[in-house]
Order: C-alpha cells, then sequence, then structure tokens
C-alpha cells in the first residue's frame, strides 16, 4: 500500500516488477500483461524474468508464462538495489558498504592528502558517494 493505494506494478524504462499478494493472482496477473504483450508482437524475456516470494517462511510457489515455469530466486536486483525473500535490507547494506569502501579506496590517496585543500577534498568525497 502506497497512501492507501495497491500498487501491483514498478515500472522504469523496460523494468517492471509485478507484485501480488498470493500465487493465483500473480499468474493471473502475467497472464493478462502477456496477453497484451502478445497483441503487440512483444513477449517476456523468459531469461531474464524470476519470481521472489517474500515471507517469514520459505515457500515454493509455480508461476508460469505460457505454460513455462519462472524461475524463483532468493534475491535479485531491481534498479540497483538487492530484495531478498525476508525483505530485510542488510545484503542490499552489505553491498552498498562494499561499493562505498571501493570508491574510497580508489580515490585514497587523493582524499587522505595533505597537499589538496579540504574543500576540493570534501567536494570529491560527496561526488564519490553519490
Amino acid at each position: 500500500m502506497l497512501n492507501g493505494l495497491r500498487v501491483q506494478m514498478l515500472r522504469f524504462a523496460d523494468d517492471i516488477a509485478v507484485l501480488a499478494p498470493d500465487e493465483q493472482i500473480l499468474n493471473r496477473s502475467l497472464d493478462c500483461m502477456n496477453e497484451v504483450l502478445n497483441e503487440y508482437k512483444m513477449k517476456i524475456n523468459m531469461k531474464k524474468t524470476e519470481v521472489l516470494v517474500c515471507s517469514k517462511e520459505p515457500e515454493t510457489v509455480n508461476i508460469l508464462v505460457n505454460n513455462e515455469p519462472i524461475k524463483q530466486v532468493k534475491h535479485f536486483k531491481y534498479l540497483g538495489s538487492t530484495i531478498t525473500e525476508n525483505a530485510k535490507s542488510l545484503m542490499d547494506i552489505k553491498q552498498r558498504i562494499g561499493q562505498a569502501k571501493t570508491a574510497f579506496m580508489k580515490n585514497k590517496s587523493i582524499l587522505c592528502s595533505n597537499n589538496i585543500d579540504m574543500n576540493v577534498r570534501k567536494n570529491l568525497s560527496m561526488e564519490c558517494s553519490v
């Protein structure tokens, strides 16, 4: 729910995340989406399509498109963020900390140099963190 509205899809460019409260509704949603895509001579790329169940207890589901099963995963990346089956952010946070460390290490000699003005180093550090 977002501002009292049920969000059923997250779309950005050609990436779509379909949200559903259960297996049956997700299968119906994908069938409808597939029908519309077929009308425009388009299709779902099954190699890039995955299903993730966010739940306290691990659950296996059977989601199909054109009678072909979609691979179920324990986590996936959507728009740069890692989403996990337990809906916690720990994996995403660890990855972002790792990326920040890598960015810092690449620029450590500049960021820690006393020969470069502090304001320049602050600005560079802000650019690296974005």
